[in-house]
C-alpha cells in the first residue's frame, strides 16, 4: 500500500494535513493524484490581494498563498495597474464583498490607511495585524475577512507567522451575535 499525504491545506477554517491511505498500482497512479488533487481543491479559496506598491513583502505573499493551492487575484500595482492606497484598497474590498474572493489580503506603507478604505466598503471587516496573535483575535472575536499589513513594519517571516494563524482561525461561535452588531451599526450609518 502507498499512502498520498498532503501537507498542510489551508481551509476557510483551519490547517489540516490530510493523510489519504489509498492502495496505488503503478498503473492507477495518475488517477489517484487526480483524486487528491480534487480533495486539495476543495480547501482552497479565492483571495484578493492589493497593495499601492509591489515590494518584496508583496511578492512574497503572494508566492506563500499560490503554493497554498489559493487561487490570486491582484488588485492596484500588484495587477501593474498605478492606483493610490484608496483605490487599490476599495478594489479588493469589492472583491471581497461582492463574493468574487473569499477573503482579501490588503498592504500600504503603515496598513493603516488601507484598513481605513477597505472598511469604508458595506460587509467588510479589515483589521490591520502586525503579529500573528493579533490575526487570530481577528478572526475569532471580528470575523474580519481582509487582513491588512504594512508594508514598512512586516517582515516576510511575520508575514508568514501572521498569515499561517489568519487562515488556521476561525470566528468563535459565541462571538456570532457581538459580530452581528456590525451590520446594524453600518445600516444606522448608511444614508437612506
Amino acid at each position: 500500500m502507498t499512502s498520498v499525504i498532503i501537507n498542510n491545506i489551508v481551509t476557510k477554517n483551519s490547517l489540516q494535513t490530510l493523510n489519504l491511505d489509498i492502495p496505488v498500482k503503478s498503473s492507477i497512479i495518475s488517477s489517484t493524484l487526480n483524486e487528491a488533487y480534487k480533495v486539495v481543491e476543495e480547501f482552497t479559496m479565492k483571495i484578493a490581494v492589493a497593495s499601492d506598491e509591489k515590494t518584496h513583502l508583496t511578492d512574497f505573499v503572494v508566492d506563500y498563498l499560490e503554493k497554498a493551492g489559493h487561487t490570486i487575484s491582484l488588485y492596484g500595482p500588484l495587477a501593474n495597474n498605478d492606483l493610490p492606497w484608496t483605490l487599490a484598497s476599495e478594489q479588493l474590498a469589492d472583491a471581497v464583498a461582492t463574493g468574487e474572493a473569499d477573503e482579501g489580503v490588503l498592504f500600504c506603507y503603515t496598513g493603516t490607511g488601507a484598513s481605513i478604505a477597505a472598511n469604508k466598503v458595506p460587509g467588510i471587516r479589515a483589521a490591520l495585524c502586525g503579529d500573528a496573535q493579533t490575526a487570530k483575535g481577528a478572526r475569532w472575536w471580528n470575523d474580519a475577512n481582509v487582513l491588512v499589513m504594512s508594508l514598512r513594519a512586516t517582515s516576510p517571516e511575520v508575514a508568514g507567522e501572521i498569515l499561517d494563524a489568519w487562515f488556521t482561525e476561525t470566528v468563535r461561535p459565541d462571538e456570532v451575535a457581538t459580530i452581528a452588531h456590525l451590520k446594524v451599526i453600518e445600516a444606522r450609518h448608511t444614508p437612506k
